[in-house]
């Protein structure tokens, strides 16, 4: 689907780093020319600062524009991050760039970590060419110790085998396994059974991984023996459609730019909701966890995620299990990947449907677990208060559209507590999956 040429919100999403020369490079090329704007994450170092979102008439951006845009919305970021690397503080941005990279105390200490060793999980179903653009993301990244692995979920055609096997002829990092029995659940299970290494980090087949990814995720991993799992920043790939823009709008995913730890202890987050509160912690299309805690806690829900009667909420029973397994969660921006919206409004119908299921089949579970189902049911108002809000910042603009996705979402909610009990059900009858 494309975006009309008069479409005045449409938008093109890019990246920025200050310490090279100033220019925005576009996440996917070919928005430029649809879009009237641009959103920009700005990085010092690697480092997210955050957006700015500049007029971009025909796909070009003013560096004056933009020079001025970042140094009025950054300033105190810039300057705070040069004065901890022991460099000079500017009175403007340099058109060629801050520099600084060999001196960085942020930068240096990640290039001098012990690697940790990763197994990069990529499950996909039926979808050969968002899986063709991740892979081809993935064999960017500046990391020397990690594997890529496909599950193949229920394949109904070799076209995914075949575009892997010709990834893999040429990078033997690149392995590739099938998991017969439908389920998102299933199929990272599988993953974690099949891993190599002790630390496994999950995507998505409808994303594009940083360069700078895994080195991130390192990072937060050695902070603390008491991490079990990290989470990183999912900003969109495109703004160009009304139903990207809404679903953007929707969830939290680029709402925090600050490195965070979260646990049962000392690094509560402020909200009531808290641990409760979905989206706090991350989002499934990017997060690593330790393989061996998995295996201690069980591994993912098969009752629960995309492929099954609750058709989400893995990820957040996940980052729960984490914490009530007595680990920490770090949340560590620098992680970047970018996500690819559905730009098609029937495909975000059906979506927020899913992850309306997903929210409640996976507070279902938890209502029923005599450990958390007192704690859920003292936190349901204010979370209900907490969806209306989110419902009404979201409906600015396309109200008629918008209240569609929000009626869809809601059906779902009605439904996921029932959904949840039957894939319960359904799951009894199954084989436990070795991890």
């Amino acid at each position: 689907m494309t975006a009309p040429l008069h479409d005045p919100a449409a938008t093109w999403v890019g990246q920025l780093e200050l310490a090279d020369a100033l220019r925005a490079d576009a996440v996917i090329e070919g928005d430029r020319t649809l879009s009237r704007w641009a959103r920009i994450l700005v990085r010092l170092h690697h480092e997210p600062l955050g957006f700015v979102t500049v007029p971009s008439p025909g796909g070009a951006i003013a560096v004056d524009l933009l020079r001025t845009s970042v140094w009025r919305r950054f300033e105190a970021e810039i300057c705070r991050h040069l004065s901890r690397d022991g460099l000079p503080t500017p009175d403007d941005l340099p058109i060629g760039g801050l520099s600084g990279w060999d001196v960085c105390a942020t930068y240096g200490h990640v290039q001098d970590l012990a690697e940790v060793f990763f197994t990069v999980v990529l499950c996909t179903k039926d979808r050969p060419d968002e899986l063709r653009r991740a892979l081809s993301t993935l064999l960017h990244l500046e990391y020397g110790a990690f594997e890529v692995l496909v599950v193949d979920n229920a394949p109904s055609t070799s076209a995914s085998r075949e575009c892997v096997e010709e990834f893999a002829a040429t990078d033997r990092r690149i392995r590739y396994v099938v998991e017969e029995r439908t389920g998102l659940s299933r199929a990272r299970n599988t993953g974690l059974a099949a891993a190599l290494y002790d630390w496994v980090a999950f995507v998505d087949d409808d994303v594009l991984v940083d360069p700078w990814w895994l080195r991130a995720l390192a990072s937060a991993v050695v902070r603390s023996r008491a991490i079990g799992c990290v989470t990183g920043l999912v900003p969109p790939a495109s703004l160009v459609e009304p139903a990207q823009r809404y679903f953007d709008e929707r969830v939290s995913w680029t709402s925090s730019l600050a490195p965070r730890v979260y646990d049962l202890d000392e690094h509560q987050g402020d909200n009531a909701l808290y641990p409760y509160l979905a989206g706090i912690f991350g989002t499934g299309a990017n997060f690593a966890v330790d393989r061996r805690l998995m295996r201690a806690i069980g591994g993912f829900d098969t009752a629960l995620g995309a492929g099954s009667r609750s058709k989400g909420g893995e990820d957040l029973d996940i980052f729960l299990r984490v914490l009530l397994a007595g680990r920490a969660i770090a949340y560590e921006p620098s992680a970047v990947i970018w996500h690819v919206h559905r730009s098609d409004s029937e495909a975000l119908g059906r979506q927020m449907y899913a992850y309306g299921l997903g929210l409640t089949a996976f507070l279902a579970k938890h209502v029923l677990s005599p450990r958390t189902g007192l704690q859920v049911l003292r936190r349901v108002p204010r979370g209900l208060v907490r969806m209306l809000q989110l419902w009404s910042r979201s409906s600015a603009s396309h109200s008629r559209e918008n209240a569609r996705y929000r009626r869809a979402e809601m059906r779902g909610m009605i439904v996921g507590p029932l959904a949840y009990l039957q894939a319960r059900r359904s799951e009894r009858a199954v084989p436990t999956q070795r991890l």
